[in-house]
């Protein structure tokens, strides 16, 4: 928190110090990874329902709202990903963090030659989130869908991606900035037609593509602007504020 008279700098100080974090993750030291999941189409059988579509209608008969319609499924079907469907983790997961808990300090300890920074990776309390964390809810379903359909591990694994974090202030990549004025946002946010591709992909409804609005900020900073009486309840949660 900080704190401090009316122009003491405090605006001035938190903007210089989240630009500066912001071009840090631009910078080889300074770098951020993600989950980037690249399902297999093929593997997983296909996009099943605009086919079962287009045969349903190729059956009935030939008048021109049928074929209407079978031209309008069909621009949909061709609208498809063809070899992959990809997708980021909104909540911005370390890829290590999909290795399941029971393998991962095996996995670690079998790929890091260097002893000494292994050692600090399991001993040092900075690093502990590495062993003892979990993915987020999408990501757990996801994979929880996926081992019961192919039921191979390292076939998974195989279907994510690392994939660097570029924080942005003004798109709200791993940094959120709230004002006084600004609304509390309670709805979940979700893409509706990333939902539809993987009900249809996966052939379940099991994985519910919603998150928070503050999903974004995970691993990042959450900041509030001056705070007052009127927007107090943002304080729940982690944040730099004053």
């Amino acid at each position: 928190m900080f704190e401090g008279p009316p122009g003491s700098g405090k605006s001035t100080f938190l903007n210089i110090l989240l630009r500066k974090l912001e071009a840090y993750t631009q910078t080889q030291e300074g770098s951020m990874y993600e989950t980037h999941w690249r399902l297999d189409i093929e593997r997983l059988g296909g996009f099943r329902r605009f086919e079962r579509e287009l045969h349903k209608i190729a059956l009935e008969t030939g008048d021109a709202d049928l074929v209407e319609r079978l031209i309008s499924t069909q621009v949909e079907a061709d609208k498809l990903p063809k070899k992959y469907l990809e997708f980021s983790c909104p909540s911005h997961d370390h890829p290590v963090l999909q290795i399941p808990k029971s393998y991962r300090k095996q996995f670690l300890d079998e790929l890091i030659q260097d002893e000494e920074f292994k050692y600090e990776l399991f001993n040092n309390k900075e690093y502990e989130w590495i062993l003892k964390d979990i993915p987020c809810g999408i990501c757990n379903s996801i994979y929880e869908v996926l081992i019961d359909h192919i039921g191979e591990p390292l076939e998974i694994l195989n279907m994510i991606n690392a994939r660097k974090v570029k924080f942005s202030r003004q798109f709200g990549e791993g940094i959120s900035v709230f004002n006084p004025g600004d609304p509390i946002i309670e709805r979940p946010v979700g893409q509706p037609h990333l939902q539809n591709m993987l009900n249809d992909l996966l052939k379940t409804d099991a994985v519910a593509y919603i998150f928070s609005y503050l999903a974004k900020t995970n691993n990042g900073v959450y900041a509030l602007m001056d705070i007052k009486e009127n927007n107090i309840k943002t304080l729940d949660g982690p944040a730099w504020y004053y």
